[in-house]
């Protein structure tokens, strides 16, 4: 499974920011966990600027649903819906109006990840889904939460990205360490050097 750093990330929403509507796809795609073929299948009406929310219409069987949006994406979106306008139809839109397709979506990845400078085999848009995916683990969430995030339907599903990483080990040992009370008991190191 390949995926992106969060500087790696940040580098290739970086490289978009001159395009509104590519940056505010890249953006939505990254923390939506998006498919390439859902990205064309969001309405505008899928939008609720006034709540923050968007409803997403998941591909190959997952679940669909509605996901409070981060600010990132409230910002980016508030951008690109100056450029769009409000007319009814896909939120996501080429100059011919068309929705944006699976074939952009790949291209776009290729442009802005050479820009970024990510390796090749990372130029792809499911590393953004996968990638997602891996820093909600990395930040300590909850294998079920991440499936409701990604829209899986099985937890087999999700558990490929529960490949532990030394950030999501360390997160995990600090809430232990935490949660733990001081010992009682104590021991008396000039002895044990004995």
């Amino acid at each position: 499974m390949k995926y992106a750093t969060e500087a790696q990330i940040e580098a290739l929403l970086n490289a978009a920011k001159d395009n509104v509507r590519d940056y505010a796809i890249l953006t939505v795609a990254y923390w939506r966990g998006l498919r390439a073929s859902e990205v064309g299948s969001i309405m505008l009406e899928d939008y609720k600027p006034d709540e923050q929310r968007l409803f997403v219409r998941r591909a190959k069987g997952s679940q669909s649903g509605e996901y409070l949006l981060s600010p990132a994406e409230v910002k980016a979106l508030s951008a690109w819906l100056k450029v769009r306008g409000r007319d009814p139809g896909p939120l996501f839109v080429t100059k011919r109006q068309s929705p944006v397709s699976r074939k952009l979506m790949f291209a776009m990845m290729r442009h802005y990840g050479s820009k970024a400078g990510w390796p090749r085999e990372l130029q792809h848009p499911h590393v953004l889904r996968h990638s997602i995916a891996v820093h909600l683990v990395n930040q300590g969430m909850d294998l079920l939460m991440i499936r409701d995030w990604l829209g899986h339907r099985s937890i087999t599903s999700t558990i490929i990205y529960s490949q532990v990483t030394n950030p999501a080990r360390d997160k995990a040992a600090m809430r232990v360490y935490a949660a733990k009370e001081k010992p009682k008991v104590r021991v008396n190191w000039k002895k044990v050097q004995k």
